[in-house]
């Protein structure tokens, strides 16, 4: 039997910079969060166990991004943007059973677009919701994103 808790909080932090009216480029770092995953059931060898099933664990990672962001308006109140970037990361995790433990580690970097609304409610706060996708490897990760931050 296996359990998998795939939803998680992700967190970021981001500073950007204008290159004109309609592009950006942002600078972060991002936590794509724990998570955790329980299989149950027997297994007389414990360390062919461990090496099979780390192929299949759930996938996060935490590190470095650099993005474009482009956008537009759609009317007078709200902007489209349109994000490319590259997200280099590193994701460590343990298998363990109950006599036995493996540590494994692996990094990487790849590409993640996202799409995003924006609306300023208060001048020079505006505010985001969209979502993005990080590519770890073969695995996607999807997160929805409500971001707030200050323009100068």
């Amino acid at each position: 039997m296996s359990q998998s808790n795939l939803s998680r909080s992700v967190y970021s932090a981001h500073l950007g910079f204008h290159i004109d009216d309609h592009f950006a480029l942002e600078l972060g770092y991002l936590d794509l969060g724990e998570v955790d995953m329980t299989i149950t059931g027997s297994n007389a060898d414990v360390n062919t166990f461990l090496e099979a099933i780390s192929t299949v664990y759930p996938v996060t990672a935490k590190g470095w991004t650099a993005a474009i962001v482009a956008s537009a308006a759609i009317n007078d109140n709200f902007n489209l943007l349109a994000k490319v970037g590259l997200f280099s990361w590193r994701s460590d995790y343990t298998l363990s059973s109950t006599t036995k433990s493996r540590s494994f580690d692996t990094d990487g970097n790849d590409v993640f677009f996202g799409l995003a609304v924006e609306r300023e409610l208060v001048p020079r706060w505006p505010f985001r919701l969209g979502c993005t996708q990080y590519r770890l490897d073969n695995v996607i990760v999807g997160s929805w994103e409500l971001v707030i931050y200050f323009r100068s």
